[in-house]
């Protein structure tokens, strides 16, 4: 069965995801009611801490997927400039987070909207569903702040991994 997620009857409702949102989230409900009016999930946003300091924000929300896939992709690109002695411009890197920064609210929609179906397909109720994601990604500092230096650390680590690795002198 094809779900049309145009039409947002067919998304998680404001109450649940309310809940996986947890506390503090007033912005995000704010998100939601724009992203209902213009019918996509991937509305963009304008959400400071995620376009500034996106690591921190991926912690912040838990978005643990996206932040390893984060930090893999920033810790593998030394090893590719230093193997192929190229410079991969940071115009691209620095574009890439903005736009990631962007569409945060709505990859948190999506995801939360993806959480629902899978829990709707086994049968759960609303009331179910709604306890089974309470606070997914409540707001946590101390998560942001972790996120954060580890990123720093296996970036930075590889920046002087690679040039270890793989610096030749004349």
């Amino acid at each position: 069965m094809k779900i049309d997620l145009k039409d947002p009857t067919n998304w998680i409702p404001k109450n649940i995801f309310k809940s996986y949102c947890g506390t503090n989230s007033d912005k995000l409900l704010t998100f939601y009611d724009k992203a209902v009016e213009k019918r996509k999930m991937n509305a963009m946003s304008l959400n400071w801490m995620a376009i500034i300091l996106l690591p921190a924000w991926l912690g912040y929300r838990k978005q643990w997927a996206i932040l390893i896939t984060v930090t893999a992709i920033f810790s593998i690109f030394p090893f590719i400039e230093a193997i192929f002695d190229i410079t991969i411009p940071n115009t691209g890197f620095t574009g890439g987070l903005i736009a990631i920064g962007l569409m945060s609210n709505g990859l948190l929609l999506m995801n939360a909207h993806k959480e629902f179906l899978k829990l709707k397909q086994k049968g759960m109720d609303e009331d179910q569903i709604c306890r089974a994601l309470k606070n997914r990604i409540s707001p946590s500092v101390a998560f942001a702040i972790i996120s954060l230096v580890l990123y720093l650390v296996f970036v930075i680590g590889s920046v002087f991994l690679a040039d270890t690795l793989f610096s030749f002198s004349s």
